[in-house]
């Protein structure tokens, strides 16, 4: 009887929560699937690079894009991210430019013919992404400091979750028809196996994209519960004397890169981000080989005048609780795991309509049933 009673306390408390934030869970969705084009979006208007072959140095390729815009500063080279797509060289404005609300300039170079494909201003975010960025990390709720109540629709969302899973565990151990949609199955019991089989399928990943979406929303009480059970820290290498003392390549970018390469194991190169300053730092990003591009990189800081290098931010030498606390970001992002991850994140944002739709259908059929039920076992009316 206690279990029967806590049951339908639950799932009072999962259909009124269903029913009252539908709109928030939707509007956080839908925004949160669309947003997944925007690190796309770039890539669409990327000239192809054609030619086949070896490709050139990473030295001749910057000159070649430095040649095309002489009179600005290169900051930052970007490799491709797939065969076909050009090297990306980014440019700063010079300063005749500057205050002309100039964001600076992309180059595109071929990296095996050298040759320059395109030259575009930088562009802005387009303001369609700026809208659905403010709606899924505040649903324009104003009143509320920084990111809070999204946080706490995420904490819903987990609720949602956890009490939809209790919900759907078969009585009596009828496993038969748990994990599926009947064949006989019409009406209100269609509606049914569609919302619970579905909603077990899709338990996993909706779990993720809630929890994560509590670390984008409250990151320090987050790492922080991370670490009652899971130990935090962060590593930075600092080579020793033999490792840093080599000769002079501040000219030569090739050699930096394949020494960085060779300090850090089973990783390959993603961009670099040049000194732009005197006394400044040259930055390389890596990314862990078969994570791919999407995956957090592992950050190198070099001295380009003596070849030094500062520190070796590993994410891989992170302790257990800090690696789960630098992914959540990524996995929220649906990044970093390949393309069924961020297929399945993608669908996962049309979800909460899928179960709201169908958890109000079967709200509204219970109801009308309700009804017939009352109509017929009423008394009729003495004459």
């Amino acid at each position: 009887m206690k279990w029967y009673v806590s049951r339908n306390v639950l799932r009072i408390a999962h259909l009124w929560s269903g029913l009252l934030l539908a709109i928030p869970f939707i509007l956080l969705g839908l925004s949160g699937s669309l947003l997944m084009f925007q690190p796309e979006a770039p890539r669409w208007s990327l000239p192809y690079a054609s030619t086949h072959g070896e490709q050139q140095s990473l030295e001749a390729i910057t000159a070649a894009a430095r040649a095309s815009l002489p009179n600005s500063t290169a900051t930052r080279l970007t490799m491709p991210d797939s065969p076909g797509e050009p090297v990306t060289v980014r440019f700063l404005p010079n300063d005749a430019q500057r205050g002309q609300n100039y964001r600076g300039a992309l180059v595109f170079v071929d990296p095996v013919s050298l040759q320059i494909l395109g030259q575009i201003e930088r562009p802005r975010p387009a303001q369609f992404f700026n809208t659905m960025r403010t709606l899924h990390s505040t649903l324009y709720v104003r009143t509320i400091s920084d990111r809070s109540f999204v946080g706490w629709m995420g904490i819903a969302l987990t609720f949602m979750c956890i009490s939809g899973i209790v919900l759907w565990w078969p009585k009596g151990g009828k496993w038969r028809n748990a994990f599926s949609v009947a064949e006989d199955a019409h009406g209100y019991q269609l509606i049914y196996d569609l919302h619970s089989s579905i909603g077990f399928w899709s338990l996993i990943i909706l779990l993720i994209v809630s929890v994560s979406g509590l670390y984008l929303s409250f990151p320090r009480t987050f790492r922080e519960t991370v670490g009652i059970a899971l130990p935090l820290g962060q590593t930075f290498v600092e080579p020793g004397n033999d490792e840093a003392l080599v000769t002079d390549y501040s000219s030569d970018l090739d050699l930096a890169v394949d020494r960085t390469i060779n300090l850090v194991p089973q990783s390959e190169l993603r961009d670099i981000q040049f000194a732009t300053r005197p006394g400044g730092v040259m930055v390389l990003n890596l990314s862990p080989q078969r994570l791919g591009p999407r995956a957090p990189t592992i950050t190198v800081s070099i001295n380009p005048d003596t070849g030094d290098i500062a520190y070796i931010d590993d994410h891989r030498d992170y302790a257990v609780g800090e690696r789960v606390v630098l992914w959540q970001r990524w996995l929220h992002s649906g990044l970093g795991l390949g393309i069924i991850w961020r297929v399945a994140v993608f669908i996962s944002g049309f979800l909460p309509l899928f179960f709201a739709t169908t958890g109000i259908w079967m709200w509204i059929l219970k109801r009308n049933a309700g009804k017939k039920r009352r109509s017929v076992t009423l008394p009729a009316v003495a004459e």
